[in-house]
This record gives C-alpha cells, structure tokens and sequence, in this order.
C-alpha cells in the first residue's frame, strides 16, 4: 500500500505558526470578532472596513455577465408575490420582487 504525503502550502505553515503560540487563533474569526465589538460598531466607516475585510474569503464575488441572444420586439414581463409561476412552456419561474400577479390586458412596445 503507497503513502500519500500532503504537502503543506506556505499560508497553511504560516497559519500553524501562529497556532503554536496561539491555539485557537483563525484571522478571520478574529475579523469577525472585531467587527462586532461595540467601539467598532460605534464607527460605520471602521466597521464596513472589517466586514469587507472578511467578505472575499466567505462569499464569492458577484460580477456582471452580459446576456446575448436573438430577441424578438415582443417582450413579456412576469412579476408575481414570492409565488413560483409557471410559464406556457411549462417552465417554472422563481421570483423574489412583490409587485403584479397579473398579466397586462394590452401588449404595449417599449421604446429602443
């Protein structure tokens, strides 16, 4: 049977480093720790600083995508209550805007 040895990366060594000297120490518990003490909470500025501090590592980062595709000039809106609605196709929609349930009566063009 062959033995699988992990190498460990420098941020990995560096982080044990630290452990050694203080057990229980992650930087990004740390940061959150900070974030919520009353003197940060106190400054908004300080505290959204510490917050985006800690948002790369926990929550991926959102980016625009440009949508192409043929498009015709007949173009329909569906706006429902946080209801599924379901298409003509049988396709399910999800939504999460409350505003209309109801289909306009009357198609009317949008301006290009």
């Amino acid at each position: 049977m062959r033995s699988v040895t992990r190498v460990r990366s420098a941020q990995e060594a560096a982080l044990e480093l630290v452990q050694r000297e203080f057990p229980n120490y992650h930087p990004l518990v740390s940061l959150a720790r900070l974030a919520h003490r009353p003197d940060v909470i106190e400054d908004p500025r300080l505290e959204l600083e510490v917050h985006r501090s800690i948002l790369p590592y926990v929550a991926p980062k959102l980016a625009n995508v440009e949508v192409k595709g043929e498009f015709s000039d007949e173009r329909r809106v569906i706006v429902s209550l946080f209801e599924t609605h379901e298409l003509e196709d049988g396709t399910k929609v999800d939504v999460e805007v409350p505003l209309i349930t109801e289909v306009a009566s009357e198609i009317v063009p949008l301006d290009d």
